[in-house]
């Protein structure tokens, strides 16, 4: 109870905070909605790019009647809060990662382990069982799942990781989509802020980090650490979230363009993060970063494991709905 206390009176003041973001000139005409967007990372980032995309495209489209201001990422709602915002009104729409809100709905992290597209999971009936269950725990509206292909995902270390993969002593900046993969193979993941974790490595807190394939250089992460473990596994599945109070505010025609977008941005983002992905290791590797491969049989036993014991713990948390998302989100 205390803790709930503490963190809604942290949230007053972020309500606070957020109303001085929007200067005078900015309000709104008397019949235009102004929705506020967060996201956890702060630009230049690859995976807080498909917000803005969906910001402009709205704004373009709803001009006069609907217009979406992105306020920023962590420096205004910390990341690990933006989900609790969302349901409490000081934020509208936010992109997200469902390990940030693992606490409220835990298989919404059933995304991380799919083998599919998103538009095949939006075919599948994936996406409609994503968007009811959410819609139903809390009260918000599931728009996009924005993501890359399989494979968005991977593990860096300060010294050369063994072979076969060893994590055993090992501690590493992660959660979520990390976790089960790491903790398999003996090593200990640490929770924290995206932005703690170049201190974390540079003071010997974790010896490696869990991060998406893309983004690593923007975060100059590779001045703390030399090894890619160059097998990616999961996929990037950052949802696009709308509080419920305010889907229900739009027009019939309005919520039709923000499904019309939402679709748009997700192919969208599938193919950049892809080209995003191969300049990423082109950067990494003229930075002096080493892509250490295992041998196929291990390599191949690694990459199952990351997706097997991520539905065995996804299926743990909710013994009834993950084994549906399971059958509608992953090919054997």
């Amino acid at each position: 109870m205390l803790s709930r206390l503490m963190l809604r009176g942290g949230l007053l003041a972020v309500v606070f905070s957020v109303f001085l973001l929007v200067a005078p000139g900015q309000q709104a005409d008397a019949d235009e909605k102004v929705l506020k967007a967060v996201a956890p990372w702060p630009l230049p980032f690859p995976l807080t790019e498909p917000l803005i995309w969906f910001k402009d495209r709205i704004n373009e489209e709803l001009e006069g009647e609907v217009r979406i201001d992105y306020l920023g990422a962590s420096e205004v709602v910390p990341a690990f809060e933006q989900f609790q915002a969302l349901q409490d009104g000081v934020i509208d729409v936010i992109l997200t990662a469902t390990a940030y809100y693992k606490g409220s709905i835990p298989v919404a992290r059933a995304g991380l382990y799919s083998n599919m597209s998103v538009a095949d999971r939006r075919e599948s009936g994936f996406y409609d069982l994503m968007r009811k269950i959410h819609m139903e725990k809390a009260d918000v509206v599931y728009l996009a799942h924005v993501g890359g292909p399989v494979g968005g995902f991977r593990l860096y270390t300060k010294d050369q990781p063994k072979s076969p993969p060893d994590f055993t002593g090992m501690k590493f900046r992660g959660g979520g989509v990390y976790s089960p993969l790491i903790g398999h193979y003996g090593g200990t993941t640490v929770l924290m802020k995206p932005s703690e974790a170049y201190a974390a490595l540079e003071r010997g807190v974790v010896d490696g980090f869990g991060w998406s394939t893309t983004g690593v250089a923007d975060r100059a992460l590779h001045e703390v650490s030399d090894y890619v473990i160059d097998h990616a596994f999961a996929s990037v599945d950052d949802p696009i979230l709308v509080r419920g109070e305010v889907w229900r505010g739009l027009t019939d025609a309005q919520r039709a363009v923000f499904e019309k977008v939402a679709v748009e941005i997700e192919e969208k983002t599938e193919q950049v993060l892809s080209e995003a992905q191969r300049t990423e290791d082109a950067k990494l590797k003229e930075l002096g970063m080493k892509f250490h491969q295992y041998a196929p049989a291990d390599a191949a036993e690694y990459v199952k494991v990351a997706h097997e014991a991520g539905w065995a713990d996804v299926i743990k948390d909710d013994p009834d709905l993950g084994p549906q998302f399971r059958k509608l989100g992953f090919r054997e």
